[in-house]
């Protein structure tokens, strides 16, 4: 009996296990905030008040994400995530959903990392800011910076990106950059090194090894 009790709590275990490993989305959206350092914030959409973000805190459409001295990474399922530095502040429009995987976010200042590693289909990952549209074509890494004084850039760290502005569209592909001012592209995709060159880099290439494993 006890043999009996003992096989069936380590079934109990390898359930539990892959059942985290392997998210299933509900009819409501999904989003969560896996990790938070300093002082981060949460506005939700219901709600005009503010209140401490913490870990496993839940995200829905329509809340607001910010951070001061702080830094947060949300969890959005199938191995995707997206890290905001400090002084950052993004908008949740749309989360992953049991028949729809779309994902929107708006960033209206700081810097955010978008980590890839399962697309359902092109263009179901989006990244808005006040200048331009990002619409992910691959998996992939993808670092965002947006300025007060209406400018973005992107880098790819790897992978594949079209980034809209009223000019038209443009692809940015590995280890390729670019610059928005304004809604209209500044310069051509152009090469660089992409290697860990501030803290946000080498925060975001040490949460993405915690979270590969």
């Amino acid at each position: 009996m006890k043999k009996i009790v003992i096989t069936f709590a380590a079934f109990l275990f390898i359930l539990t296990t892959a059942s985290a490993e392997d998210t299933q989305y509900t009819n409501s959206s999904f989003g969560r905030l896996s990790y938070v350092t300093g002082n981060v914030f949460l506005q939700r959409a219901s709600d005009l008040g503010y209140e401490e973000a913490a870990v496993n805190m839940p995200i829905s459409e329509g809340d607001r994400l910010g951070t001061t001295d702080g830094r947060a990474e949300v969890f959005l399922g199938k191995g995707n995530y997206l890290r905001l530095d400090k002084d950052t502040k993004i908008d949740f429009m749309s989360l992953p959903k049991k028949d729809n995987n779309l994902i929107r976010v708006r960033v209206w200042a700081g810097n955010v990392y978008l980590r890839v590693r399962n697309l359902v289909e092109e263009k179901t990952i989006e990244v808005h800011t006040p200048d331009v549209s990002v619409y992910v074509l691959d998996q992939g890494l993808y670092r965002i910076d947006v300025r007060q004084n209406s400018e973005t850039e992107i880098f790819v760290f790897e992978g594949m990106v079209e980034a809209a502005g009223e000019t038209g569209s443009i692809l940015i592909k590995d280890e390729q950059r670019l610059e928005v001012s304004r809604a209209s592209f500044t310069s051509k995709p152009s090469r660089f090194f992409a290697a860990a060159e501030d803290s946000f880099d080498r925060w975001s290439e040490d949460r993405d090894r915690k979270t590969q494993r």
